[in-house]
């Protein structure tokens, strides 16, 4: 009886009652008991899907957010690449209506299932310049994201093929064009904030730790650091290629520079052969 008890609690980092529905409260989605509906891969009790997240749910009916404020290391939700800041809207197209909802969705499916989670995420890209014009670096289908130039503002912002554009410097795009004209708003070398949304594949995992341990209350989680060193792995290596680029062209001014001397020193030796050539003439006068 005493066990079952305990399978009916849903086991939570920091809960915090709020005082209104505005509030906000903070909270990490290990192994809830409750069960959503049957799934093509239904968990067993204690025994679903994993994610590995902390989440901050705030406001109330259309307006509440539920975002990530922290992802565990080694997770299933750091190996997908989800981050602090993210903001949850579905999974698997079911809307996340509150933490509640969302980890009952997560039990729903056991560990090993593949789980598709759509996620709003800000981010900034620095504008790079293409004749004169502001340039992102990426080509269109409608709003979304049809591919990435390589060494690309998009690129080194992480945008991908598929990202849907919803905010571009601050300007709402409901079409390419809309895209495009609030690119070409701003000047290159400007930072401008990108706010897109994203499908983000997921195969859930299991939570560490043995069955007693799910009845506890989970330590303290680590913050993963994979998408900052993903990004910062991208940064290093647009900077190589920048330095790379840098070396060639000073390469290529080293050897304009080189024939330049070399058709100087041409010049120098027609002008003496024709001063000779004058004062031959000069001399059969």
């Amino acid at each position: 009886m005493l066990s079952a008890l305990f399978l009916l609690l849903l086991p939570v980092q920091s809960l915090q009652v709020p005082a209104s529905p505005q509030a906000t409260q903070s909270r990490t989605v290990w192994v809830p008991a409750q069960r959503a509906a049957p799934t093509p891969a239904p968990a067993q009790a204690g025994r679903g899907g994993w994610l590995g997240v902390e989440l901050s749910e705030s406001g109330s009916g259309d307006d509440l957010r539920l975002e990530i404020t922290g992802v565990t290391d080694g997770s299933a939700a750091a190996r997908a690449g989800l981050r602090a800041g993210d903001r949850i809207e579905s999974l698997n197209d079911r809307p996340a209506r509150g933490y509640a909802e969302f980890a009952s969705m997560v039990q729903g499916h056991g560990p090993g299932t593949r789980v598709q989670i759509t996620i709003e995420r800000d981010t900034e890209a620095r504008l790079g310049e293409a004749e004169g014009q502001p340039r992102l670096g990426i080509n269109l289908d409608d709003a979304s994201i049809s591919s990435v130039s390589s060494g690309s503002p998009a690129e080194q912002a992480a945008l991908q093929a598929g990202d849907r554009l919803l905010e571009v410097g601050g300007q709402a795009c409901e079409s390419g064009d809309d895209v495009i004209n609030a690119v070409h708003s701003h000047e290159p070398g400007e930072v401008i904030g990108i706010t897109l949304r994203r499908v983000v594949p997921v195969v859930l995992g299991s939570r560490p730790g043995s069955s007693d341990e799910l009845m506890t209350e989970p330590a303290e989680p680590r913050f993963d650091d994979s998408t900052r060193v993903e990004d910062e792995r991208r940064a290093v290596a647009a900077d190589q290629r920048a330095a790379e680029a840098a070396e060639r062209r000073t390469a290529e001014v080293s050897r304009l520079q080189a024939q330049v001397r070399e058709l100087s020193a041409a010049l120098e030796r027609l002008r003496q052969q024709l001063d000779e050539l004058q004062r031959e003439l000069d001399s059969l006068r």
